[in-house]
């Protein structure tokens, strides 16, 4: 950069308001400009691009102005206070970039190895142009010194061409940083159009007893690693012709060890062989024993596993199907007596329709519709598993909402049941829909005297939508009671239900299957 005062008929008038303070005016054709003093710089201002005021304490300054692509330059001035001075900094090209401008090379080349780099697109890549051009200039060099520090060591040249070509283009890099960067904005003409455009230039220059010697001392200790990757490989190779001395010892008796091996093979086929067939009889053993036992207790309960599992627990409508071609069936509570459910079933094929409406002081408060499709129906030979799948549309608070308000809401569920003979003759079941989850069992803990006429029922039921829960707002429900068949197509329950009544339930099967 190049600093000039500025002429007394092209000064600005300035007026210092503060009488303590010298000024000094800075017109920039440098962007983004930084300034130190060895005294303290009160303040700075920039009123217009290109203009900086700098309020500095009376006397003199050294003042560095810096900026970022420049080389910092330092300049003294003596300013008293309540006067001020003006000065033009200018860009200035660096003398490399000059000569290099004008296709000369840069001074005092004769001593020195440099590479200039050029770039449109970035200062990274004139780096790197810089870098290919210094590699170009000193690989000659680079490969003398090589081979002369090879021959000093007393190796044929031979012997290491392939490391030589391999080692000279990165060693002409090693250790070598940018000396120095600059980049100036410059405008052209197209087509009577101005175009702006800016241009990197990278400069990297050592002196040539400098750059010998660091190249030398990284020759040396790369041809020291050489050395001992060269006398590990020697090593390597004795090592392998003793081996090789070992193995023609023992090819001898090379043969009498294959026929002991084949024999040692032969007889462990044979083990293993015997081993297999003990496992597979084994198998076939556990399998026979495991039918055995199958048929055993398919037989032990065979008329609990030929009955038909109950559609329901205490208000859990599991996997299974309605029984008949029409079910129905009413709840009333005891002590007082209130209506507390009805429920209505049609059933064709693999399909059911149902509606089930719960009552709450003799009135109509909520209501469930059921669409279910059965798709396993009671499978399998001791745990027998129904599994069903539909849709429910329900309602809740009838009474207390007008009848144009009511918004039905949708869920799917899944519901399932398993038959466990061996557990106290049981039926496991399960629901779960949008609202619910309820798991429940079905006991017969008396089937040898009573057959199904006397079932033990235990609900547990979780209930998500806080609508749908007790009117103590219980979000876990246990039920728990005892269903009596007084004949085949007809039962009553008895029932604690969602903590807070005792039901009767009337229940009533119509062409059954």
């Amino acid at each position: 950069m190049e600093i000039k005062p500025v002429p007394e008929s092209e000064s600005i008038t300035f007026v210092n308001r503060n009488l303590n303070e010298a000024i000094l005016i800075v017109h920039s054709t440098i962007p983004d400009l930084n300034f130190e003093s060895n005294k303290a710089i009160i303040g700075v201002d920039n009123p217009d691009p290109g203009e900086y005021r700098l309020h500095l304490e009376p006397g003199t300054h050294i003042i560095t102005f810096k900026a970022e692509g420049y080389l910092p330059k330092k300049e003294r001035f003596f300013i008293p206070a309540r006067t001020h001075q003006e000065i033009r900094i200018n860009i200035m090209r660096p003398e490399w970039l000059q000569r290099y401008m004008e296709g000369q090379g840069i001074e005092n080349a004769v001593n020195c190895y440099y590479g200039i780099g050029e770039s449109k697109k970035s200062q990274s890549d004139a780096d790197a142009r810089a870098r290919k051009e210094f590699a170009l200039s000193v690989e000659v060099r680079v490969k003398s010194v090589l081979e002369d520090e090879i021959q000093q060591k007393g190796r044929k040249l031979k012997e290491f061409t392939k490391y030589i070509s391999k080692q000279i283009s990165d060693l002409s890099l090693r250790g070598i940083t940018i000396t120095e960067r600059w980049y100036e904005d410059l405008e052209r003409t197209v087509l009577k159009v101005p175009i702006k455009e800016t241009r990197y230039f990278s400069l990297i220059k050592i002196e040539k007893d400098k750059y010998e010697r660091l190249v030398s001392d990284e020759i040396d200790r790369d041809l020291k690693i050489k050395e001992k990757e060269y006398e590990e490989e020697i090593a390597l190779k004795r090592l392998n012709e003793r081996k090789h001395r070992e193995e023609l010892q023992l090819k001898e008796s090379e043969h009498e060890r294959e026929k002991r091996k084949d024999r040692l093979k032969l007889e462990k086929k044979e083990h293993e062989s015997e081993i297999k067939k003990d496992n597979f009889l084994q198998k076939l053993g556990n399998i026979k024993r495991r039918t055995a036992e199958l048929y055993q207790q398919k037989g032990l309960f065979r008329d609990f596993l030929n009955e038909t599992p109950p559609s329901k627990v205490i208000t859990l409508r599991n996997g299974e199907i309605i029984n008949g071609k029409h079910e129905i069936s009413a709840g009333m509570g005891i002590s007082p007596v209130t209506f507390e459910s009805i429920f209505y079933g049609y059933r064709f094929g693999i399909l059911e329709i149902s509606g089930e409406f719960n009552l709450l002081n003799n009135k109509f408060d909520r209501q469930d519709l059921f669409l279910k499709i059965q798709l396993l129906p009671n499978t399998g030979e001791l745990w027998k598993t129904s599994l069903s799948f539909g849709f429910v549309e329900y309602l809740n608070s009838i009474y207390k909402t007008n009848f144009n308000k009511l918004k039905p809401k949708y869920s799917p569920f899944l519901a399932m049941n398993v038959t466990v003979p061996t557990f106290y003759y049981s039926y496991f079941s399960f629901y779960g829909d949008a609202r619910k989850i309820q798991v429940g069992i079905n006991n017969y803990s008396l089937y040898k005297h009573f057959t199904d006429k006397i079932g033990f029922l235990l609900q547990i039921d979780y209930v998500y939508d806080k609508s749908f829960r007790n009117r103590f707002n219980d979000p876990m429900l246990f039920q728990a009671g005892v269903r009596f068949k007084a004949t085949k197509n007809l039962a009553f329950t008895l029932a604690y239900e969602k903590h807070e009544i005792l039901t009767f339930t009337l229940n009533g099967i119509f062409s059954r299957r």
